[in-house]
């Protein structure tokens, strides 16, 4: 007859070289394990460092293309205006031109300088808004918006890089004098930096036709 007692220490017996065999790490395996978790640590960590630092540099140059093309245009709409005349006897003109400044006056204004809203043509180029220069300042960097009315300058842009005036005469040559300008063509770049110092930088063009000179 088989001894209760016995087959129950031999069963506990079994279960123990079963178990008790595989019960736990070696130093080898915790080694392993360490190592496979700290490449998937790296990994882990370098993607979210390339993803955030690619989401900056979007930024940053979604931010420069906007500056950019918003001084582009805010030239542009003033320099087509260029020699507005309507009474034909206000002497507007283009009075300077080179590579990094424009200068024109315009009649577009009736109303003093200092005083709000702007008004009508009146017949001169001695109101608001109607004595203008854009000019770049390269050792600060800046498109400068001058109104000779009161010499007083305003910052446009900051971190410009270049801006770059070009002109044409009616044959799409190049101009001798002021009066022959018909056409300027803009070019600005601006630059700014984004993570880990990376240059961005963007370029805008526009040809403007001065649709109020040599009439």
């Amino acid at each position: 007859m088989i001894d209760s007692t016995d087959m129950f220490k031999k069963l506990a017996t079994i279960k123990f070289r079963v178990f008790g065999q595989y019960s736990g790490f070696t130093l080898v395996d915790v080694l392993v394990g360490l190592a496979m978790a700290s490449v998937v640590m790296v990994a882990i960590t370098s993607l979210f460092t390339a993803v955030g630092r690619s989401y900056t540099i979007q930024n940053v140059a979604a931010d420069v293309q906007q500056v950019t093309r918003a001084g582009v245009e805010h030239m542009t709409q003033n320099i087509r205006m260029a020699g507005l005349d309507p009474f034909g006897g206000a002497g507007a003109e283009i009075k300077e031109f080179s590579a990094d400044k424009i200068h024109f006056t315009l009649d577009r204004c009736d109303v003093p300088i200092g005083s709000d809203g702007c008004g009508l043509p009146d017949g001169d180029v001695d109101d608001k808004f109607e004595n203008v220069a854009y000019q770049w300042a390269p050792g600060e960097r800046k498109l400068k918006l001058i109104l000779y009315e009161g010499a007083k300058t305003e910052s446009l842009i900051d971190n410009v890089s270049n801006l770059n005036f070009t002109y044409l005469d009616g044959d799409n040559g190049v101009p001798a004098t002021a009066a022959d300008i018909r056409t300027v063509i803009i070019t600005l770049t601006v630059e700014d930096l984004a993570a880990r110092g990376e240059k961005i930088e963007r370029t805008y063009s526009a040809r403007v036709r001065c649709r109020n000179l040599g009439l």
